[in-house]
């Protein structure tokens, strides 16, 4: 498996989670991901990015059963905490879509940049899960109905609505993603790093109660979600790419 790439332009850190072409993203590259994070702080702008045709499918739905999940959730919280706690800004730059997990590392980022037409999709509901990450901070930075809406419906929403909605920070043209994308961000290099450390450590929400929230969150997965029938149905048959049986149970 390739590793993340890295790319230092114009003083811009590009993180690449480099698996196209849809960039799942499997517990190792999670850890790599969140090693990089703390190790890199010296960026006023992160951008993450990734190959291929899409942002991000989510992370792997093998390491969503029995066997990883626990691992699979400890790793994800530890990386979507990364992501508030850096330093400088961190950017999600969406082509193509971002799809469950994808979806939750592109809309907890502190800027979202994406190309009009692309997806932000939560579809955990209809495979028995539910995202944990969204569930436990998305009603913390998004309005509450929405917040419900993309976790309960599973549907797929487009970019351009999204910044309507104040969700997503500003949409471009295909063609232009990554160029205006980058035009947009050197900007933030003009300002002072200590200013700016500052003013995200008091924009954002405390640390210890995004981490109460997720770790509320992932109990539930763990503790009662997965003890469902209905929860292990839906995993093995989106892995049998079959339509789900609920047994209500």
């Amino acid at each position: 498996m390739d590793k993340i790439k890295k790319e230092i332009k114009d003083n811009i850190l590009y993180i690449d989670f480099n698996s196209p072409p849809v960039n799942v993203l499997e517990i190792s590259r999670l850890k790599e991901l969140t090693d990089i994070l703390q190790n890199e702080k010296n960026f006023k702008v992160v951008a993450l990015k990734g190959s291929g045709k899409i942002f991000c499918a989510g992370l792997d739905v093998k390491d969503h059963l029995p066997d990883k999940v626990q691992e699979m959730l400890d790793v994800f919280s530890k990386f979507i905490l990364q992501i508030f706690e850096y330093p400088g800004l961190v950017v999600s730059v969406v082509q193509g879509g971002a799809y469950g997990g994808g979806c939750e590392v592109a809309l907890c980022c502190d800027i979202v940049l994406a190309e009009k037409d692309a997806v932000f999709s939560q579809p955990e509901i209809k495979l028995g899960v539910f995202p944990p990450v969204a569930c436990a901070l998305y009603p913390l930075l998004f309005p509450s109905k929405f917040s419900n809406l993309i976790i309960y419906s599973g549907e797929n929403f487009k970019a351009g609505e999204l910044e309507k909605r104040g969700i997503i920070t500003k949409t471009f043209d295909k063609e232009n993603l990554f160029e205006e994308s980058h035009n947009f961000l050197k900007k933030f290099n003009d300002l002072s790093f200590p200013v700016l450390k500052l003013t995200k450590k008091a924009t954002n929400f405390d640390s210890g109660l995004l981490k109460n929230r997720l770790d509320r969150a992932n109990k539930i997965y763990l503790d009662e979600l997965m003890k469902t029938e209905d929860a292990l149905e839906g995993l093995k048959a989106f892995l049998e790419k079959r339509k789900p049986v609920w047994k209500e149970k």
